[in-house]
């Protein structure tokens, strides 16, 4: 929240330093899998807590969600917060305490096509 922008895929990390979210790379997915949480990228892949994007699940990729004054944060396995960190805004979990920069809110997409000619 205290960004004041949006999550995206950007290669193999997830960003939040988008404006407008737009198209498929800022589209994430909160999936519930054995009692937690996962993120899931446009591309299929799921956010570690180191902040790369990986194949499959694991401990690692699974979070608590709780609520904070309204807002989402996502807790990891060694009870660290997921936040953004430097100019790109690379989502990692780091802290053990919960401020402005661990609270997220979740928007539902607005409505998107994709047009291919068949040339």
């Amino acid at each position: 929240m205290l960004r004041k922008r949006y999550a995206k895929l950007d290669d193999d990390e997830i960003h939040i330093d988008e404006i407008t979210p737009w198209g498929s790379h800022a589209i994430l997915a909160v999936e519930y899998y054995d009692h937690h949480y996962c993120i899931r990228s446009s591309n299929g892949f799921y956010f570690h807590k180191d902040g790369k994007l990986v194949q499959d699940q694991m401990n690692e990729t699974l979070f608590t969600i709780e609520l904070h004054k309204g807002y989402l944060t996502f807790k990891d396995n060694r009870q660290c917060y997921l936040t953004a960190i430097g100019p790109l805004g690379i989502l990692v979990t780091r802290n053990k305490t919960v401020g402005k920069d661990e609270q997220f809110l979740l928007e539902e997409s607005k409505l998107q096509i994709c047009l291919v000619a068949p040339n």
